[in-house]
């Protein structure tokens, strides 16, 4: 090609077009094949695309097919890119598809240049997948799964948060019947993570079914969480805790009772739907201050409000430390620990003349703790139905 004639062929070319010319224009193609390029309709990109077409060898029919396609800029540069890094026109036909957004289309060359079959790419080659699911199939492929471990989770119906849970399932060692309890699009990709770390934490079939229950919320599971993996709670507990009809609030409310080793009896007496969140906590508190069964049965009712049982509750504290103070006084010789069991004892009580007995005994520490626990009390079991005919009425007894 002349001098004139490259004159010429600039002529309707902007700045930008004559410098991808340039850039090629001794790339060993033919006149013919330069004239084709530099069109002035042309973008970059599609300019480069077909620069790299003839330099791979394609035909000017072959080229044709695909330009005449409506792609954007951005489609030829990933199609550039293709190009360039040597796919074969079998696979740079399934990316060639103006449907296929760029990051589609980088997704899908990003799987060849990884050594993905055509096979493979075609899994995840659908417009019915987004860039972010495409590419989360991809690494499934990529970390030598199985087709039917990929086969789990290349659904629509799971978006990329949900399929890289199930792939991070399979990738920690998982089976797929463990995978299949939590890769249910009903659960946010929050829930799966927690019953994934549930799974790898060798729980029972029972705590897995009973976390994998998608009427919790986001909040809920939130709530569950520790209870599930970091805490040590035995079964009957976390049954008591996860309860979908417990807003996430009275939830944590729940956990941290179990957490501060109350009894059950103690948290029966709030876990309950009526009790507020705020409710739970007075009543939660009582006992995490060493009220007594008996008296925090005083103030736990649904139509008492929270600020009220601040009130009561801080009433009781208040007579309580008097009463430590006053065995304090008279029993001088006993430690503090054994002081405040003795306070325990007679707020769950035990009488005066037991009391005596206790505290003038010698009994170590350990003694008298099992002493406490296990002496039996007469009409015991008629004094705590009648403290407690409320918890089943809900209303206070007067």
């Amino acid at each position: 090609m002349t001098r004139e004639e490259i004159d010429e062929l600039y002529r309707d070319l902007d700045f930008a077009q004559i410098g991808i010319v340039k850039d090629h224009i001794n790339d060993n193609l033919t006149d013919e094949e330069i004239r084709f390029i530099a069109n002035p309709e042309f973008g970059l990109n599609k300019m480069d695309f077909i620069f790299s077409c003839f330099k791979e060898k394609y035909s000017k029919k072959e080229i044709v097919q695909y330009i005449n396609k409506d792609f954007n800029e951005s489609q030829y540069a990933e199609l550039a890119d293709a190009i360039k890094s040597g796919l074969s026109k079998s696979k740079l036909d399934i990316l060639a598809d103006p449907r296929f957004n760029t990051f589609q289309m980088a997704q899908i060359r990003c799987g060849f240049n990884c050594g993905l079959s055509i096979k493979q790419v075609k899994l995840y080659a659908n417009l019915k997948f987004d860039d972010k699911q495409m590419r989360q199939i991809r690494y499934g492929y990529e970390n030598n799964m199985s087709e039917d471990q990929i086969n789990v989770y290349a659904k629509a119906s799971f978006n990329s948060k949900q399929m890289y849970e199930i792939r991070t399932g399979f990738d920690d060692g998982l089976s797929i019947k463990q995978v299949s309890y939590y890769a249910n699009p009903q659960f946010t990709d929050y829930h799966m993570e927690l019953i994934r770390e549930v799974i790898e934490n060798g729980s029972s079939k029972e705590e897995i079914e009973l976390i994998s229950n998608p009427q919790f919320s986001e909040c809920q599971i939130d709530a569950l969480h520790d209870c599930f993996i970091s805490a040590d709670f035995s079964m009957d507990e976390k049954r008591i805790i996860a309860n979908p009809d417990f807003d996430a609030s009275q939830i944590i409310n729940i956990y941290l009772g179990f957490l501060h080793r109350l009894s059950l009896e103690e948290i029966s007496l709030f876990a309950k739907e009526e009790f507020t969140s705020e409710q739970m906590q007075e009543i939660r508190y009582g006992f995490e201050q060493g009220l007594s069964l008996q008296q925090v049965a005083t103030y736990a009712y649904p139509n008492i409000g929270a600020y009220t049982m601040i009130e009561r509750r801080t009433k009781i504290e208040t007579q309580n430390k008097n009463l430590q103070n006053e065995l304090r006084n008279k029993y001088r010789n006993l430690s503090s620990s054994q002081i405040k069991k003795l306070t325990s004892a007679s707020l769950n009580g035990f009488s005066e003349k037991q009391i005596d007995m206790l505290a003038k005994k010698n009994f170590t520490d350990d003694e008298m703790e099992f002493i406490i626990k296990n002496l039996q009390r007469k009409e015991e079991a008629y004094d705590k139905g009648k403290t407690y005919s409320h918890i089943s009425t809900g209303k206070e007894v007067r």
